[in-house]
Order: C-alpha cells, then structure tokens, then sequence
C-alpha cells in the first residue's frame, strides 16, 4: 500500500500477545516478535537503502513426536558431573548446562564439571535438531539441579558429603499431532523470533545488518552472539555468493569454490536480544536460538536492494548486485 514503510506492514501483521491464531491457540505474554521489531525501527527508517524481514522459529522438534530431556547429575570426587546425551554443535550446550546448575545451586564453576555426551552413562536427550537442546535437555538440568539443591542445603553447603549420590531428572511437554482433533492444539513447546534490517552502502554492498532476536532469557551472552553472526553470514551467503549446482544429485563445484563470504566481506553485525519481563517456564525462560539466525538475512537483502533500485530478483544468488558483478 502506497504511503505505508515495510516496516509499518510488518509491525501492523505482527504476532502480538493475546492474540487468538488461526489454529485457535492463544499467544501468551513471552511472545516477542513486536519487539524485535521495535528494535530495529530506528535503523531501518533511518537508513538510505535498507530492507526487512522477520522469522519465527520452533523450539523443539513437537508436532506430537517424543521430546524428552534427560539427565543426570553424579557426585564424585567433590565435584558435580554433569551427564546427558545432548550433541553440541556449536552452540555451546555444556556450557549453558554448567551455568544453569550454578544458578539452581549456587556451586562455584570450578567444582561443576560437564561430561561429554556418551552411549555408556548418558541418559538419552535426542537429537539436537529444532534448536531444542538449550530448553529442553536446560529444564532437566534445573530440574534434577533443584532436588541436589535440598540436599546440599541439609549439607551445609557441602558438596563432599553427597559424594556417590546420582541425580536424574526427565522433562517432557507433551505437544499435539499435525491435524490433531483438539480445540486448541500446542504444535511446539516454544518459539523463538526474530526481525533483521540490512542496510546497503551507496555502491550496493552490505554495509550493516541488525538483527534482533527474542530468544527468552540470555543464558550466555557470548554464545548468543556468536550464533547471530554465523547465521547472519550463512544467510548472506545464501542470498548473495553462493551457487550449489549438482546433476543428477552430484554437486558440481567444490568448497573452494562454492561461493563463500571472504573475511573482508563481512559487515558490521549488530546482535540485539530481546528479554522479555514475561518467560517461559523452562530453562530460566530460554528458547535457544540456531536456525533463526540465518532464516531472515536473505529477504532482507534483497528488500535493501529493491529500496536501491526497485527490481525485482527472485533467484538464488541474486542477480544485478554488487557481489555478482567483476570488480
């Protein structure tokens, strides 16, 4: 509509709190993409050619399939193990997993260990698909994290006393099946959103991007931000350098020349969180954030691109840009 911002239509169709969906089901208070929006509102009317897009993204694989997380705890030589089949990859979840046992028992760091993933004496938490492994296997955690609290209190505080003594906790949130014949079907246990604003420079370049993020409660910092900027990059890429053709399902190039972003074709990426007052439940309220960061970049380029020259590209790279030209 003429005389209304792409982010005034964003804003104006944003999922908002209390809002009844589609399907029937209640958006509660820890929803939180009107203020990844908020966020980056500033920068994106404030920029000369800048584009917006935003993302939602479940937590948890759901849709009514098992989604359990299991852990266990053991005291041994007067430290806490920490033992669950959880795979990390790359968002730094024995980390995450030694923070929130701190938190729910106040042990220094340096008497909490974790324990890689194993098939010996790892209770099984799933796969790591979905982004679930921060809530999911977290809530465990804190739960079994919880019950060695009582006891470590009746301990003084001494954690040698507990020694031998093993801790287990399951969390499970039952979700409801595709299609399921239900008034108010739960499809996910949580979600996660997400707003980007990418702003181009005056020879076309990617000279900024902002990307704001409701991801519940920050566990780590750091990490966060880490898996932002990695998934902003993947999303550039995607959108601007690289091309994967295959025949017959056979890819015909090589990594080398795949089309990735150079170090020196990076922008300034700018991770925002957004914590609400309101959280879930789970994990001290984090939803976990992995795939979001990359879901939004690639039509946000292309809307930075079309405020430039007002074209249309609707393929992969995108055509006419200042990455796809010889320079």
């Amino acid at each position: 509509k003429v005389g209304i911002s792409p982010w005034e239509i964003r804003y104006r169709n944003a999922i908002r709190p209390g809002q009844t969906l589609p399907n029937g089901q209640i958006v509660d208070d820890s929803t939180g993409l009107v203020e990844t929006l908020e966020a980056v509102k500033e920068q994106f009317e404030s920029a000369k050619y800048a584009g917006i897009a935003c993302a939602v993204k479940n937590a948890g694989v759901g849709v009514g399939i098992p989604d359990t997380g299991r852990v266990r705890l053991y005291v041994k030589d007067g430290k806490l193990e920490i033992h669950a089949g959880a795979s990390c990859i790359g968002q730094g979840l024995g980390t995450v997993l030694v923070q929130i046992v701190c938190e729910a028992t106040g042990l220094p760091r340096e008497q909490v260990v974790y324990m890689p993933a194993n098939t010996y004496d790892s209770p099984d938490s799933g796969t790591t698909s979905g982004s679930r492994q921060t809530l999911i296997t977290g809530e465990a955690v804190r739960m079994a994290a919880v019950d060695l609290k009582r006891d470590l209190d009746e301990a003084g505080g001494d954690l040698s006393k507990l020694e031998g003594k093993e801790y287990f906790a399951e969390f499970f949130d039952p979700t409801d099946k595709l299609g399921a014949d239900v008034p108010f079907p739960k499809s996910h246990v949580a979600y996660g959103f997400a707003a980007h604003v990418v702003v181009l420079d005056d020879e076309g370049r990617v000279k900024e991007v902002y990307a704001a993020h409701d991801s519940g409660k920050v566990v780590n910092p750091t990490s966060i931000q880490g898996q932002i900027e990695g998934g902003v990059l993947m999303g550039m890429g995607y959108a601007l350098t690289e091309h994967f053709p295959l025949e017959d399902c056979v890819p015909q190039v090589k990594y080398g020349t795949l089309g990735l972003l150079h170090s020196t074709q990076i922008p300034d990426i700018h991770a925002i969180y957004v914590e609400k007052d309101e959280l879930l439940p789970f994990a001290y309220g984090s939803k976990g954030i992995g795939e979001i960061s990359a879901i939004p970049t690639a039509p946000a380029v292309e809307g930075a691109y079309y405020a430039m020259d007002h074209k249309f590209r609707n393929t992969l790279p995108l055509e006419d840009t200042w990455y796809s030209r010889k320079h």
